[in-house]
């Protein structure tokens, strides 16, 4: 009789034991992690979780967003969100469980523009083109650290090299508008360069690379819009062939009938060439829905023109204009005449902001 009350009360405890190890399943999330806090219009993003668990193979992985699009499998402690194509903020969201217990996790992803580039993180939006280099580098700014990208030409042969971002974007049109932080590090050029057999003018310029509409109504139709400034002359000053100095230079490259014309503004800004040196400023180039172009220097507008809306008008378009990328070109030099550049906080809006 003893031997058997023991067998049971054995057999009670192991009972006991069991549903007690049962109850001790758990999960608990600790965090739900993003790779940044500022994304731009279709960027894809990296987010995970980090959980606590008795036995973390065992725990399931429900992903689910407001906004963009997942592009992984279910399932996994890791997830790739791609922006929405329009700026806001949106949601992602995680439900952890294990065992009979969940919970789930919320995090706000900010989509701050079309497009941006703060040279935070490798690989870069904006890439050289051959025959230059890119470094990340930083600099304290009111006691905060910062990165930009420092870079120059590194040809034998040509006088000017440019950064490019490629959008990939069949939708992207006008009203466009873009910026960055700019200027010299270095060797500031107040003259022309001479590279090898070719010059190049003191300056830089943005290029809009354009498509043509796929509606393909307009026979005289642009390929290309750029903005060409410089920043410092030292006196020096180009003028045009009837003598008359200028500092910002707006053309349009466009094809008709197959051939391959170009049309140049030239205008005189004094602040356009306050550059030095160490001394960086915001340049923006901007076309709104009616095609009026807009400059801005360090937030203040310096400049509008109607004159590719003139153009436009002129040539009687139907088609809308689209965009396919943006240069940043710059002047290439050799030996201590090598300009060193400076680039921060490239941005793209295509939501009819003017940025500035």
């Amino acid at each position: 009789m003893k031997h058997y009350i023991k067998s049971l009360y054995f057999i009670l405890l192991c009972g006991l034991l069991a549903t007690s190890c049962s109850d001790d399943h758990y999960v608990e999330i600790d965090s739900l992690n993003t790779d940044g806090d500022e994304f731009y219009c279709n960027q894809k993003v990296k987010i995970w979780m980090a959980v606590r668990s008795d036995d973390l193979s065992e725990v399931d992985y429900q992903w689910s967003c407001e906004g963009g699009r997942l592009t992984q499998p279910q399932g996994l402690d890791e997830m790739t969100w791609q922006a929405p194509n329009t700026p806001g903020t949106y949601s992602v969201s995680c439900t952890v469980s294990s065992g009979g217990k969940s919970e789930t996790r919320i995090h706000k992803m900010y989509v701050s523009s079309y497009f941006f580039e703060k040279f935070e993180k490798t690989p870069y939006g904006i890439v050289v083109q051959t025959g230059a280099e890119i470094l990340a580098k930083t600099e304290s700014i009111g006691g905060i650290t910062n990165t930009y990208a420092q870079f120059n030409g590194k040809s034998s042969t040509e006088a000017q090299r440019y950064l490019e971002k490629v959008f990939n974007d069949a939708q992207l049109k006008i009203p466009f508008s873009t910026m960055s932080k700019i200027g010299f590090i270095s060797a500031i050029p107040k003259d022309s360069l001479t590279v090898g057999q070719k010059k190049g003018p003191p300056s830089l310029y943005y290029t809009w690379v354009l498509k043509r509409d796929p509606k393909q109504a307009d026979a005289i139709y642009p390929v290309q819009l750029t903005v060409e400034w410089y920043p410092n002359v030292n006196g020096k000053m180009p003028v045009t062939s009837l003598g008359e100095k200028f500092n910002l230079a707006i053309s349009i490259s466009y094809l008709e009938k197959g051939i391959s014309k170009a049309v140049s503004l030239r205008t005189y800004i004094p602040e356009i060439s306050s550059f030095d040196n160490k001394i960086y400023k915001k340049f923006s180039m901007s076309v709104d829905k009616d095609y009026y172009i807009y400059i801005h220097l360090d937030g203040k507008e310096v400049y509008k023109s109607e004159w590719l809306r003139t153009f436009r008008t002129t040539h009687n378009s139907q088609d809308d204009i689209y965009i396919d990328r943006w240069r940043i070109g710059f002047p290439n030099g050799t030996g201590k005449d090598l300009p060193v550049l400076y680039l921060d906080d490239a941005y793209g809006a295509n939501d009819g902001t003017i940025l500035k």
